[in-house]
């Protein structure tokens, strides 16, 4: 039945405007979608205009926002939707992405066919604001340009299980997109919540620790699900040495906790100190190397 697949899709919005409002259309008309909750972050736009419209709009967009109108970061305001949703099933939309109407009928099926599966990734597809954005996503992503409108986010191989898990501490093998990761909402009553300390990567970050003690699995196609949309203010390429050290030693102290002496936290232990030498040093040099192995050493 169509009422056992039902999916709250939750949008943090933060300086959104211009995107919001094609995000919002894109979901509205699914009909595995059974609300849309907008996560006001504290936009010093004219977001939270555009979000209170579109739920006065729909009946099945809600707005919610931090007390005090705060601005606390994607983490945070995914944490707040996932914890006011009224549905079993949780998806992602970052607000100036969009879905495709195919979002949710790989998923649904899927779901339904095996209770034992805890979330599904799916690949998600690249779309540009200009040649500059285009550009920049090329450098950052370390691909040709050539490559970038066949650009898709999604792991390399299509791992399950305990596979995927490790695969996501290795890193080699791509890491799959938010927005096209649908999950039970019991995974985060067993994993817990995204880390509202990083305000950079705390998406990797879950995926690691959810995937330890929950089943991810591929949708089984490579048909795009979604789109992420490029522009010049993309967050993620913010990222530097210091963000991804935070996002390392969040994780490295919960792999002291959960993986103690496994192989994944030696992985986990390396990357931690690697980064960490390059913090230290401002960036990657030979130097860096010996004293990320002397740090590594030393904590052994």
């Amino acid at each position: 039945m169509e009422s056992d697949f039902l999916v709250s899709v939750i949008i943090p919005v933060y300086n959104a405007e211009k995107y919001l409002e094609k995000a919002v259309l894109s979901a509205i008309e699914l009909p595995e979608v059974g609300e849309i909750i907008l996560v006001e972050d504290g936009s010093t736009d004219g977001s939270f205009v555009l979000c209170r419209k579109l739920s006065d709009k729909f009946s099945k967009v809600r707005l919610l926002s931090h007390p005090n109108g705060a601005n606390r970061g994607a983490g945070a305001s995914r944490n707040l939707g996932i914890k006011n949703a009224n549905f079993s099933y949780i998806g992602f939309l970052d607000a100036d992405d969009y879905f495709l109407p195919n979002r949710y009928s790989y998923s649904k099926k899927k779901f339904l066919d095996n209770p034992s599966i805890d979330a599904i990734y799916e690949p998600v597809g690249t779309q540009y604001l200009n040649d500059k954005a285009k550009l920049d996503y090329c450098k950052f992503k370390q691909i040709p340009l050539s490559q970038a409108d066949n650009d898709i986010s999604y792991p390399k191989i299509p791992y399950a299980g305990f596979e995927f898990f490790q695969a996501m501490v290795r890193g080699d093998n791509g890491f799959p997109c938010t927005d096209g990761i649908t999950f039970k909402k019991t995974v985060f009553e067993k994993s817990g919540y995204f880390n509202e300390d990083l305000r950079l990567h705390q998406d990797a970050e879950f995926w690691i620790r959810a995937s330890f003690n929950n089943y991810f699995t591929s949708g089984d196609h490579r048909d795009m699900i979604a789109v992420r949309f490029v522009h010049e203010t993309n967050r993620i390429t913010k990222r530097n040495y210091k963000s991804m050290f935070m996002y390392l030693d969040s994780l490295y102290r919960w792999s002291n906790q959960h993986i103690k002496g496994s192989r994944e936290q030696l992985i986990i232990k390396k990357k931690y100190y690697d980064l960490k030498a390059k913090v230290i040093l401002g960036k990657e040099s030979v130097l860096s190397k010996v004293l990320w192995r002397v740090l590594y050493l030393l904590s052994i």
